[in-house]
């Protein structure tokens, strides 16, 4: 209680801009608290959406293939992220998306998608292919499991998850063919 009276008798022998100092910082200390728990909101709704997205890739891999595509695309529309048919305006875009569409494997190294890319298209700038593949794991495409290793996850036209026996029970029903 001490304190409060000493600060209520500061208070009353403040000048207008100390008045106007010690109110900006007791906002700023409350806008600190108005931000941490903001932060802890955004972190608890972002992990729900990881929950729902690992629930919600389970369950469109179920789903018959011939139904998959507009499951998919709302999936697309609810991330926020074009679908990955979408043109980016890259050569490197849209040879790395058909390399990921055209093969049954789902864990590359950044040397093996530059390997592969190359055999394939030709040469390739190695930062246009690291600038491709950190977009598609930005977006939720690929999943980093490793240093310079990604997981396949989505190639606009099915989604895979983590769970062996789930995949081993759903595959060929979909995957990465066009």
């Amino acid at each position: 209680m001490s304190v409060s009276r000493s600060n209520a008798t500061l208070d009353a022998q403040l000048s207008p801009y100390e008045a106007a100092l010690s109110k900006a910082l007791d906002d700023l200390a409350q806008t600190r608290v108005d931000i941490e728990r903001a932060r802890a909101e955004i972190a608890d709704a972002e992990q729900q959406q990881s929950g729902l997205m690992q629930l919600i890739g389970h369950l469109i891999d179920l789903v018959p293939a011939d139904r998959r595509g507009a499951y998919l695309k709302r999936l697309a529309e609810a991330k926020g992220a074009q679908p990955l048919s979408t043109p980016r305006g890259s050569a490197v875009f849209d040879n790395v998306v058909r390399l990921f569409r055209h093969t049954e494997r789902r864990d590359w190294s950044v040397s093996d998608v530059k390997q592969e890319y190359e055999k394939q298209s030709g040469p390739v700038d190695s930062k246009a292919l690291h600038n491709v593949l950190y977009y598609l794991h930005r977006r939720g495409d690929l999943r980093r499991v490793g240093r310079g290793v990604y997981r396949i996850v989505s190639a606009g036209i099915g989604i895979y998850s983590d769970d062996p026996l789930l995949d081993q029970m759903t595959q060929g029903q979909g995957g990465l063919e066009d």
